[in-house]
This record gives C-alpha cells, structure tokens and sequence, in this order.
C-alpha cells in the first residue's frame, strides 16, 4: 500500500483471519472505469459479474469490496 496516501480507517496491526471489519460497497456510473481504477491500484477481482451489477474485489491488503453499476 502506498505509505504516502491516508488510510481510510484505523489502522488494524494483525491480518485478517475472519471477514471484513467493513464492507464497502462502491457505486459508480462508470463500471469498467472504476474496475480499471480499482486495478491499477492493486486490486484483483474475487470473482465473476453478479446479475450484471455488481462485483466482488480485492485489495491488495486482503480486504474485499464491491464495485456495483449505478
């Protein structure tokens, strides 16, 4: 993670065992910008397109998130 840029919550000193402490769910009008975004900062995606809007990612920390059509 980039040490520069703000975290956006607490920092968590152990690694995740157990499902997310949070779970964003991120809403975008623009889907393949945000999932390309979400990419070049280091995120894979967990999965495949659910119903044709939404998807499930991963950060590079672990932590998942998904990206959902507006």
């Amino acid at each position: 993670m980039d040490q520069s840029r703000p975290r956006p919550g607490p920092a968590i000193p152990e690694p995740k065992t157990v499902k997310n402490r949070i779970h964003l769910d991120l809403v975008t009008d623009d889907f393949a910008g945000a999932v390309a975004r979400a990419a070049a900062l280091g995120a894979t995606p967990v999965g495949e397109m659910h119903e044709n809007l939404w998807q499930v990612w991963r950060d590079p920390e672990g932590n998942e998130f998904c990206v959902c059509v507006s």
